[in-house]
């Protein structure tokens, strides 16, 4: 078979973003496991961790030791509308996300809670602002309507539980949405400078809300401690504080120079310092379409199962967000790909399905890995055509001639040769013989190039049809192929040398 052509170029498609914890954080791209099954609120998925409870339990236990029943009653009362309350302030940015086009997702975690933008192009820093202004207005507006209700009620003459569930229906939704709002990532307020700042800048706002964060992180930390002590309000205060100021100090962390893969992650590497040198390891395999095609093409690596196999049991433990976690996992999937391991890539995203569902470049791939065809069809049409033209087009190729639809096939290919050699060299080296003897041909009634006669005549005799491989390789030298050095002796034509006609087609072409 002729050398195929190398797989050209590409940008890989962000995995779900870095985002922190704490009520209201929005800005992850992943979309929930759940888009078609479990739990739905307004048509939007909702995954409920049990750790959600534990941490809204542990908010509202009682400074006393006595567990009475008005104590267990303020207890459920605090849980039920804790619940309630944060749900809604999520649906305040799902709502807003569907506005703009995309399928959010919501997830409450030990953490808070948390909306995935699901599916679609990065979305600009006026809708990024608009999100996230969305959540806690929206628990500003109910909150509203029950302090209005609680003017036009006697209250005073309610039972107590009313009264308790009135202040806490406030708290949670305005309370919380006030304190949500304080300019510090990865909370809203802290997203809301980083949009404006992005407008102003040009898309370089994550520097500008580190600083801002910092300038209230650290002076609300002190009075926090000073005023309450050692408590649990400063031990969870405390923690979110500082959580937050790790988030801002990686905006000034330098980017890893690219590096050679090997060596790439090392023991004494922090957690998020791995993530970020992984990342870098894979674009330097290439921007997008380079490492689809790689994916695609059967490249393996020993050093690319290292690269997974770090990811997966040396950086992962070491990671809390969920964010973090899924991004983790995208990339060991990306790495095992590239390694020629389907499995554990297959089993990875599975896993990171659970919060987040993986770039649609990935689940792709891995759906063409599970010989699921239709799936990795509509997952490729989720890229974006005009940024992710060249990986689509790799993508929904290889699909369609695994479904038998060659023309298609060949539209997505479009006027680019190069790109369907890449799929049709895909096809062959996986040993889709018949796909990639129609493609070929396909290809050679497209553009009507020797090579890609001359390699549906391999796949042919690949398959065990040593006489539509003769025919194919004498439209080869028909359409000007001349290297009859390489047809005598090219391992994929064994099966075709035996044929009553090869001598007299060698002895043509070198005539």
């Amino acid at each position: 078979m002729n050398p195929r052509a190398s797989p050209p170029s590409l940008w890989m498609h962000h995995p779900a973003s870095e985002g922190g914890s704490g009520r209201g954080t929005t800005h992850t791209r992943g979309v929930s496991a759940n888009a078609e099954r479990g739990l739905r609120v307004l048509g939007f998925p909702l995954q409920v961790s049990p750790w959600f409870f534990v941490l809204l339990l542990i908010l509202g236990a009682p400074r006393e030791q006595r567990w009475t029943t008005e104590v267990l009653v303020g207890m459920f009362i605090w849980v039920a509308v804790g619940v309630t309350g944060v749900i809604w302030h999520e649906l305040g940015h799902a709502l807003a996300m569907r506005r703009y086009g995309y399928s959010p997702s919501i997830a409450l975690h030990g953490m808070g809670g948390h909306t995935a933008w699901g599916r679609g192009p990065s979305p600009t820093a006026k809708q990024r602002l608009w999100v996230s202004l969305a959540g806690p207005f929206a628990g500003f507006a109910l909150g509203g309507l029950v302090f209005a209700l609680g003017l036009l009620v006697d209250l005073e003459s309610q039972h107590w539980a009313v009264q308790r569930a009135y202040l806490v229906l406030l708290w949670v939704n305005i309370g919380w949405g006030v304190i949500n709002l304080l300019p510090m990532l990865p909370w809203d307020g802290g997203h809301v400078v980083e949009a404006l700042a992005d407008q102003v800048t040009g898309g370089n706002g994550r520097k500008p809300a580190a600083v801002v964060t910092f300038l209230f992180a650290v002076p609300l930390l002190v009075w926090i401690v000073y005023t309450f002590g050692f408590s649990l309000t400063t031990l969870w205060t405390g923690f979110l504080l500082t959580t937050s100021l790790r988030i801002a100090a990686r905006a000034f962390q330098k980017e890893p120079p690219p590096r050679t893969l090997e060596g790439t992650l090392t023991r004494s590497d922090g957690p998020h310092e791995a993530l970020a040198r992984a990342r870098a390891a894979l674009t330097q395999a290439g921007p997008g379409e380079k490492l689809v095609s790689r994916v695609l093409y059967g490249a393996t690596s020993e050093d690319w199962a290292q690269l997974g196999a770090d990811l997966e049991h040396h950086v992962l433990p070491r990671l809390e967000s969920p964010d973090d976690r899924a991004t983790a996992r995208e990339l060991a999937a990306w790495a095992q790909l590239l390694a020629g391991d389907p499995d554990d890539a297959v089993r990875n995203v599975e896993v990171m399905r659970e919060t987040h569902e993986p770039s649609p470049a990935l689940s792709s791939l891995v759906a063409l890995a599970e010989e699921r065809w239709e799936r990795a069809l509509d997952d490729a049409e989720d890229l974006d055509p005009r940024e992710e033209e060249a990986e689509r087009a790799l993508l929904r190729a290889y699909a369609l001639a695994m479904l038998g639809r060659h023309e298609e096939a060949g539209d997505a290919i479009g006027r680019d040769r190069d790109r369907g050699a890449v799929v049709d060299a895909s096809l062959f080296r996986a040993g889709r013989f018949d796909a990639a003897a129609e493609l070929g041909r396909t290809l050679w009634e497209r553009f009507g190039s020797p090579e890609d006669a001359y390699n549906a005549a391999c796949s042919h005799a690949r398959a065990g049809r040593p006489g539509e491989s003769m025919a194919w390789l004498e439209r080869a030298i028909d359409s000007g192929y001349t290297d009859a050095d390489h047809l005598e002796r090219d391992p994929d034509l064994a099966s075709v040398r035996a044929h009553a006609g090869f001598d007299a087609l060698v002895a043509r072409l070198r005539s």
